[in-house]
């Protein structure tokens, strides 16, 4: 059975957002490195049950040098109901992201994306309502060089949590965009002068598939995306 908090926090169904939606707005001002890091949850699937949530929504936090970085934090529960108004599966999830940046002679020096997250699902009853819960986040920075160097791309990602993408692009034209691009990996692209967009995106999801009848399974996952200048 679902907590009597969790209830009372359900009880006020929010309708939820889509993935895109989660996407934030391309920063832009003056600054060596102007960032926005949001964290979210979203629910798929559900099939012909009602699916109900309470949540913070997307949240997000701006960074720039010498801030000291920032993090959103999000959290939501999830019910699922069958068509006889039983309660078939509920789920919890946590979500932090937090972005760092660094200058140096009034450009990008460093910027540095983190992430935890935590989603868990219980089973309830033996009905299937095809539920998934997925924690989200998408950061980004506006970054500046005035000088020709590389920018060094370095990730990493642990647990059951997945890099879904890495961009980086100038004035809208692509300079590295890799979907997928694993648990671990580096790359390195020449830059010149100008304004670049960052941009990563990480989720760890969790599906009733995967919980046995009144199991509870728990998903963590944590990654990391640093991009450095050097010349």
């Amino acid at each position: 059975m679902v907590k009597s908090s969790v209830r009372a926090r359900i009880a006020g169904t929010i309708a939820l957002a889509a993935a895109s939606a989660l996407l934030p707005a391309a920063p832009a001002s003056g600054t060596p490195v102007d960032g926005e890091v949001s964290a979210g949850a979203y629910a798929l699937g559900g099939g012909a049950c009602e699916v109900q949530t309470a949540s913070d929504g997307k949240v997000t936090s701006t960074f720039q040098p010498g801030d000291g970085g920032r993090t959103a934090t999000s959290t939501a529960d999830f019910l699922a109901r069958d068509g006889g108004d039983r309660e078939s599966v509920h789920g919890h999830s946590e979500t932090s992201s937090t972005g760092v940046a660094v200058a140096r002679d009034g450009a990008l020096g460093k910027v540095t994306f983190t992430a935890q997250q935590q989603v868990t699902m219980t089973d309830d009853r033996a009905s299937d309502c095809g539920l998934r819960i997925v924690d989200d986040t998408q950061a980004e920075a506006l970054v500046r060089v005035r000088r020709r160097g590389r920018l060094r791309i370095a990730w990493e990602s642990g647990g059951a949590g997945v890099i879904e993408q890495i961009l980086v692009s100038r004035n809208g034209t692509l300079k590295f965009n890799d979907f997928l691009p694993g648990e671990q990996g580096t790359a390195s692209i020449r830059v010149g002068r100008g304004r670049f967009r960052i941009y990563t995106h990480f989720s760890t999801r969790v599906g009733e598939d995967e919980v046995a009848t009144h199991d509870t399974v728990t998903r963590k996952g944590d990654y990391s995306t640093v991009v450095t200048f050097r010349r």
